[in-house]
């Protein structure tokens, strides 16, 4: 399976290990193939490398102002490029998507244009079962392997460690 990140941070393109590197580190045990768009890297001159095989970046060429723009047209070229089989999207109208995130006890509301709501990576198993929820935008390396762990075992996990 193939995943699509779209990221402020690039930390990793400047030789940094941070979070975001621990994350994407787990990551790429687990798909085939990550595509990271991300904003330009000053120090980058042209292609620029990636400490794992399977995950590729693509910073925007342009400045700060260009990024949604870059953000669109890259995630364009990069699911035009693969067969739509190789990509997964969850998509439906307002009721279903409601129903959905009620049934995992996700919550958000409208304000305006714009949703509010947490930050929260929910693993299921491959029958569909809630084994764990990870809570922000980083996970530790260990929670996030534990968690695929147990959802290919069907265990659920405790969220929160003592």
């Amino acid at each position: 399976m193939k995943l699509l990140m779209i990221s402020g941070d690039r930390s990793i393109l400047q030789g940094k290990k941070g979070a975001f590197f621990y994350t994407l580190e787990e990551f790429s045990k687990h798909w085939d193939q990550i595509d990271v768009i991300c904003p330009k890297v000053p120090s980058a001159k042209g292609k620029v490398p990636s400490p794992f095989s399977n995950v590729h970046f693509h910073p925007n060429p342009g400045g700060l102002l260009s990024q949604p723009f870059w953000i669109l047209k890259k995630g364009k070229e990069l699911l035009k490029k693969d067969s739509k089989e190789s990509w997964r999207f969850l998509t439906g109208d307002s009721d279903n998507i409601k129903k959905l995130t009620d049934a995992v006890g996700f919550r958000f509301k409208k304000d305006g244009e714009e949703f509010i709501h947490s930050a929260a990576l929910i693993v299921l198993s491959p029958d569909g079962k809630i084994i764990r929820y990870l809570y922000g935008i980083t996970f530790l390396p260990f929670d996030l392997n534990m968690a695929v762990t147990e959802a290919n075992q069907g265990r659920p996990g405790p969220t929160i460690r003592k």
